[in-house]
């Protein structure tokens, strides 16, 4: 006998799928459990190398293998191709930490009190990469930029600088990268550590929505099929909703509804404070105020980064996604 699930909890799209199971069960007769068994396994698997319409043209599978690893440069999607030193040192992640290590080859910076960068530097960061951003205000502080704060503990966690004896300075590992001069090593050094050792909700009051980041190759993958071209955010945000609808679940009671939540969060996380400091897209906001509506695109940049090669899902094995 097939148990139903309750449908309250699991959703609609499992609902349809048990539907399925038991409309191709009952068009046989199985003579054992082992056989009905059998018939579930092999079901499960078609299910799960099925390509879905919200997933892009990508299976259950393939999004597991993607959503259930770290962030590698080469993956089941893409592969991080190598791009030239003017482009690299245009993006402005590159160029700020090509700045800030170039400070450290030079001198230690001594830290606050709390452990953070000096008024000093964080006014000569901020001068120089991050002023005329939209929003931006003069900080006192390294907490005052969530910009500057999160490119000193991408730097850290990266394991390019450190903080020790209340004094930043470059580790072997950043001197080593800064002296080789390779830009396409710092680039990937920096990615990676971005996509998976540097929180990304960090400084937002956002609930954790911890999916965003892990699937950080999904999001990319997203940009390269519905980004192309200007595209509304909001067409952004609602494709993510469709491909994870699970995280309604994880919404709190906010004035947005909880599509429109994961939506902003999406946006801030993913577009604002990942792609854009990467140079992965590049925004052009319309309208003013409470009537802006921001369009995003992929860059240049982003064409030569990544080859897209999407492994095709293995139909010989039975692979389930649990």
């Amino acid at each position: 006998m097939i148990t139903e699930p309750n449908y309250d909890k699991v959703g609609a799209d499992i609902k349809a799928t048990f539907d399925l199971i038991k409309r191709k069960a009952s068009e046989r007769i199985f003579e054992s459990t082992d056989e009905l068994n059998e018939f579930l396994s092999q079901f499960r698997h078609e299910i799960n190398n099925t390509v879905k319409i919200d997933f892009l043209g990508l299976s259950p599978t393939q999004m597991a293998n993607i959503l259930h690893v770290p962030f590698r440069p080469d993956n089941a999607i893409f592969q991080l191709q190598e791009v030239d030193k003017e482009s690299l040192e245009k993006i402005p992640i590159v160029a700020s930490s090509l700045y800030f290590l170039n400070k450290l080859n030079t001198e230690d910076i001594k830290a606050s009190q709390l452990g953070n960068l000096p008024r000093d530097f964080v006014r000569e960061l901020y001068d120089k990469f991050f002023s005329k951003e939209t929003y931006s205000f003069v900080p006192h502080k390294e907490d005052d930029s969530q910009q500057i704060s999160s490119l000193r503990r991408i730097l850290t966690v990266a394991g390019l600088i450190k903080l020790k004896s209340k004094k930043f300075s470059l580790t072997e590992k950043g001197r080593t990268v800064l002296h080789n001069g390779d830009y396409n090593i710092l680039f990937k050094e920096l990615f990676t550590a971005f996509a998976n050792k540097f929180n990304w909700g960090y400084g937002d009051r956002y609930p954790d929505f911890a999916l965003i980041q892990s699937s950080c190759i999904f999001n990319i993958y997203m940009l390269h099929k519905k980004a192309q071209e200007w595209t509304d955010e909001k067409i952004l945000g609602d494709l993510y909703v469709r491909a994870f609808p699970a995280l309604k679940r994880e919404c709190e009671i906010a004035y947005w509804e909880p599509e429109q939540e994961i939506s902003n969060c999406f946006r801030v996380r993913f577009l604002e404070r990942f792609c854009l400091p990467l140079g992965l897209i590049e925004e052009k906001p319309e309208g003013e105020k409470l009537e802006r509506t921001v369009f995003y695109r992929i860059t240049p940049v982003f064409r030569m980064l990544f080859k897209f090669s999407i492994r095709k899902p293995d139909k010989t094995k039975a692979t389930a996604t649990g």
